[in-house]
């Protein structure tokens, strides 16, 4: 039950860290024009560039991660990285599961949430047929 808790908290934390960045955004927009002096045209120049620059800076930190399916944040790489500490050899249902894009017998594409969920039902019941109640694997050291 606390693995499904946290899988479910990898889930959130892209969502929970970019509405932070937002409201971040948004309280500097509001606030930073009384950090600078100078005419009115001139703080709004400078006031614009310093959101942008913040806004760019964020969007980039992402767009890599997203794009890569890779960071730290995304579930699917704390999953994938999980599934390959257990070693499984041969063309087999969990091997698939574990290692694989798609596994052909049961129609899972991808790493994605429903995807992922898929995947553990097919390691758990291996676990169970393999080491029955115990639910330990020898992990690749």
């Amino acid at each position: 039950m606390i693995s499904v808790i946290f899988i479910e908290l990898w889930v959130i934390a892209p969502i929970i860290l970019v509405a932070i960045s937002t409201a971040v955004i948004v309280w500097i927009t509001i606030k930073s024009p009384s950090w600078f002096s100078g005419s009115e045209t001139e703080v709004n120049a400078v006031t614009g560039a310093f959101i942008g620059a913040i806004t760019a800076y964020l969007a980039a930190a992402w767009t890599d991660d997203i794009a890569s399916g890779d960071g730290i944040f995304w579930p699917s790489t704390q999953i994938k990285q999980a599934f390959l500490k257990f070693e499984l050899i041969g063309d087999t249902l969990e091997r698939q599961a574990a290692q694989d894009m798609r596994v052909h017998e049961k129609d899972i594409e991808g790493w994605g949430v429903l995807a992922s969920w898929k995947r553990a039902a097919i390691l758990a019941e291996y676990v169970k047929k393999v080491h029955g109640n115990q639910g330990d694997m020898n992990e690749k050291s």
